[in-house]
C-alpha cells in the first residue's frame, strides 16, 4: 500500500491488493485448521501428552515475549534470530547491558573527522555597577523594540475572568480569558488575535542563574556594550535588549530561554566545556555528521538551554555568550472569540 500516492492511485495498487487478501487469508487459515484437526484425531496417549507439552511450552514462550516487549518498549535494537528447532531451555541470555545512543553519548561513536560549524565571534560585554539602583518597572517592554506582526503599540490589560472550555480528560486544555481593555483605542473584532507578551518562569530563570554562576550579580545594574575589536561583521546589540538593566530582568522579560538551541549555540557551548567527553559529544551534536542525532535528541523533544546545561555538567559559558545567542521572547497569539461593546 505504500506504493500508492498522488501519481499511482488506490485503484491500481490498493484495490488489487484487497481482492487477493481474502483468498490468501482463507488459504492460510485452512492449512492451520487441517494441521490442528490431524493432531486432534490422533488418539495415541503419547501423542496427546506431546501435544499438551507443546501447548504448555507455547504459552510459556508467549508470556516471556510479553515481558520482553514491555521491557524493550522504548528501545530499538537488532537482535539475532534464534533457530526455532533449539530447545528454549538451552537458550542463554547475555546479561550485559545493551547501550543505545542518547543525548550525552553516541553508540556507536561517529567515526572519522566531523564537520562542525565555525565558532561564532563574540561581540558583547557586560559591565556591572553594584552601587547603582534602577527602577525596572520604568523600563520599556523589551527596550521598546517593535514586535513582529504587531499593528499597535503594547497596552496593558486586566484579566477579569478565566474559564475552562475543555473536559479534564482532554488532550489539550482550552481556556477562555476575559480581558478588560478600557483605556485602549485599538480597533478589533472577533477572528483577530492578540499577541500576549508573557514573562519566563521566574523559577526557571533562577535555576538558570544558579547554573551560570551569576547569582551574586543577577540583580546588580549592568551595562551592555559592544566588545572592542570584535571580529563579528556588522556587530550590534540586539534592539530588544536594554543597554542598562539587570541580568535577571533580561532573562525574565527579553530572552526566550525555552526555545530549542541551534547548532551554532551548541558549538559555542562546546568551547566552554572542559570535560573532553562532554565537549566531544557537543561537537558531534552540532556537526554535519550528527544532524540526525541533533534532530532526534534536541529538536524533536524541544530541549532548552537549561536542559543542555543539566545534561553536560562541566559546561559553564559566560553570560555574555548566552545573551548573544538567546533569541527574543516573542508574544504568543490568542484568537479573539467575542467582543462585548459597552455603550
Amino acid at each position: 500500500m505504500g506504493f500508492a500516492d498522488d501519481a499511482i492511485g488506490l485503484e491500481i495498487v490498493v484495490e488489487p491488493w484487497i481482492d487477493g487478501l481474502l483468498s490468501a487469508l482463507k488459504s492460510q487459515f485452512s492449512e492451520k485448521s487441517s494441521s490442528l484437526d490431524h493432531a486432534i484425531s490422533d488418539k495415541n496417549p503419547q501423542t496427546d501428552l506431546n501435544l499438551k507439552r507443546q501447548i504448555d511450552e507455547t504459552d510459556s514462550v508467549k508470556d516471556d515475549n510479553k515481558q520482553d516487549n514491555v521491557a524493550n518498549e522504548f528501545t530499538t535494537v537488532d537482535l539475532a534470530i534464534v533457530s526455532t528447532e533449539k530447545e528454549l531451555a538451552d537458550i542463554k541470555v547475555d546479561e550485559k547491558t545493551i547501550e543505545v545512543s542518547s543525548l550525552v553519548k553516541s553508540i556507536p561513536p561517529i567515526e572519522g573527522q566531523i564537520v562542525v560549524p565555525a565558532l561564532p565571534h563574540s561581540f558583547l560585554e557586560v559591565h556591572y555597577s553594584e552601587d547603582e539602583s534602577i527602577d525596572l518597572d520604568s523600563l520599556c517592554i523589551q527596550n521598546g523594540a517593535a514586535l513582529p506582526s504587531a499593528t499597535t503599540d503594547i497596552v496593558m490589560a486586566n484579566i477579569v475572568n478565566v474559564s475552562t472550555l475543555t473536559r479534564q480528560d482532554a488532550v489539550k486544555t482550552a481556556l477562555e480569558i476575559q480581558l478588560e481593555i478600557t483605556e485602549s483605542e485599538m480597533t478589533f473584532e472577533p477572528g483577530d488575535s492578540f499577541g500576549i507578551v508573557c514573562e519566563n518562569s521566574r523559577d526557571e530563570v533562577e535555576e538558570l542563574i544558579l547554573r551560570l554562576s551569576v547569582t551574586n550579580v543577577a540583580d546588580s545594574v549592568c551595562y551592555l556594550k559592544l566588545k572592542e575589536g570584535t571580529r563579528k561583521k556588522n556587530a550590534a546589540i540586539p534592539p530588544f535588549l536594554p543597554t542598562r538593566t539587570t541580568i535577571r530582568h533580561l532573562l525574565v522579560t527579553c530572552c526566550d530561554i525555552r526555545t530549542p538551541i541551534k547548532k551554532g549555540f551548541i558549538r559555542m557551548l562546546a568551547e566552554y566545556t572542559p570535560n573532553t567527553l562532554e565537549k566531544a559529544r557537543l561537537q558531534e551534536l552540532c556537526s554535519r555528521q550528527g544532524s540526525s542525532q541533533y534532530t532526534h535528541f534536541i529538536r524533536e523533544p524541544n530541549l532548552s538551554l537549561l536542559d543542555i546545561l543539566k545534561a553536560f555538567p562541566s559546561c559553564c559559558p559566560p553570560i555574555e555568550r548566552i545573551l548573544e545567542h538567546l533569541p527574543r521572547l516573542l508574544p504568543r497569539p490568542y484568537s479573539i472569540s467575542r467582543y462585548n461593546i459597552c455603550f
